[in-house]
């Protein structure tokens, strides 16, 4: 029975904002014992996801579920993945035997940030000041618009 050793290269790309996330790897070239492991060997490839735990660097944390890629495949799309942040772990299966797992690798998705509000305008508001004024003295009342007209003044010794 040959074993095989697993160099699994996880690389994670992701969109902001996106729920899925595309992981690539390498697929292992050798069986533990040294001989040649070509790629029609390989069964699958399946990825497991979950939570990370200490960090960073993170580690593979528990297990929220799995996914597979058919044959020597390098790459494959996650299941839809909510907010948070995410450790996959890969896993050889050539000949039904499965290796051990490749090493952790993470991604964070953030929540959506909602649309800003549109069509901000501005304007000037009126303020009403109240103001303190002294009520007219009698002497100083309204003019009337013949009051404001001049008048000719009288001299000293005419009539």
């Amino acid at each position: 029975m040959k074993t095989m050793t697993t160099f699994v290269l996880l690389l994670v790309s992701v969109v902001a904002n996106a729920e899925t996330v595309q992981l690539t790897w390498v697929n292992p070239t050798l069986y533990v014992d040294g001989t040649a492991l070509p790629v029609t060997d390989i069964n699958q490839t399946r990825i497991e996801y979950g939570t990370c735990a200490g960090g960073p660097p993170y580690v593979f944390g528990m297990k929220v579920g799995e996914f597979i890629a058919a044959g020597g495949a390098t790459h494959v799309i996650s299941p839809s993945l909510g907010a948070g942040l995410w450790c996959f772990q890969a896993f050889t299966m050539a000949k039904g035997v499965e290796s051990p797992p490749s090493l952790s690798t993470f991604v964070g998705i953030s929540s959506p940030f909602p649309n800003p509000p549109t069509n901000l305008q501005a304007t000037l508001s009126s303020v009403l000041r109240a103001t303190e004024t002294s009520p007219p003295r009698a002497a100083d009342g309204p003019k009337s618009p013949d009051d404001l007209k001049s008048k000719p003044s009288k001299k000293k010794g005419s009539k």
